[in-house]
């Protein structure tokens, strides 16, 4: 608790304002750390775009996304998931609404369609857990989006498995619940990455309902110092941890002059979200 009170108090907001994953990095943040809702990057009512709204950044700017390119698109499901996460911990049925009719109007392609729309896409499986959100924070039932079958990546990598773990713990507070193949995912999850205290928490949080040993991975690990925010000196990849120790990266020192700081947000959202749950093993 008091690391979590550190790193909230040390971080950054907006986290990196002109990189294109900002609303996803600041979004998680924001949950873990109650800094405040998402409508900085709100361009129209359910129309959250990549960037605070204040930086003037579009999708087809030169260099927006800092590596040269253009975005690929204005928004992301990853973002939009970072939103839903912010609106439910603050139990803002009016933000989960307005993304709701947004998708609505424009047939649930999200931002600009430059792909033709897919890159942007709201999957069913999105829509049956915000019908599902919006209905347990007191809003209009929607009982066909909340049956839409949910889909579940079984073999997960990197910030892949980070998505799916975060999605279905989301939807697990929305319904009371998970589904067999989403605990299949879980325990996938867990085992490519065994020192991540998240994954370690979603899987025995729905079996055994013991937090000690992800709260143990949590306050041990060496990437996340306790009287600081982590360096790149004490660990290479970017926010948010998504790679296990077999996987590249863990290793790797920067180059000489190069030691960034990160955020701690997704350290911090770990820690935010194991500390306030209780054990729940209900498994459809």
């Amino acid at each position: 608790s008091q690391r979590l009170a550190l790193y909230c108090d040390l971080m950054a907001d907006p986290i990196l304002p002109h990189d294109g994953d900002s609303l996803y990095f600041t979004g998680f943040a924001r949950t873990a750390c109650d800094k405040g809702d998402m409508s900085d990057y709100e361009s129209r009512p359910g129309r959250f775009q990549r960037w605070p709204t204040s930086t003037g950044i579009r999708w087809d700017t030169p260099n927006a996304t800092g590596t040269g390119t253009e975005a690929r698109s204005e928004s992301s499901r990853d973002g939009y998931l970072a939103v839903m996460w912010n609106a439910w911990s603050r139990r803002d049925r009016a933000a989960l609404e307005s993304i709701r009719d947004w998708g609505k109007r424009r047939g649930w392609t999200m931002g600009d369609g430059r792909l033709g729309g897919f890159d942007t896409y709201f999957t069913p499986t999105y829509r049956s857990t915000l019908a599902r959100m919006i209905y347990v924070l007191g809003g209009e039932r929607d009982l066909v989006a909340e049956n839409f079958p949910a889909s579940w990546q079984q073999s997960c990598k990197d910030f892949e498995c980070w998505l799916t773990v975060t999605h279905i713990l989301l939807r697990g507070e929305a319904f009371g619940g998970i589904s067999s193949n989403a605990l299949s995912a879980l325990q996938h999850a867990s085992a490519y990455s065994p020192r991540n205290a998240l994954y370690r928490w979603a899987y025995d949080k729905y079996t055994t309902g013991d937090a000690s040993h992800a709260l143990h991975l949590l306050v041990t690990h060496p990437a996340f110092p306790a009287d600081r925010l982590p360096t790149t000196d004490d660990y290479r990849d970017d926010w948010p941890l998504r790679r296990g120790p077999e996987s590249r990266g863990w290793d790797r020192q920067p180059e000489l002059g190069a030691i960034k700081t990160h955020s701690g947000g997704d350290w911090a959202f770990c820690a935010w979200y194991i500390l306030r749950q209780e054990p729940q093993r209900s498994v459809e």
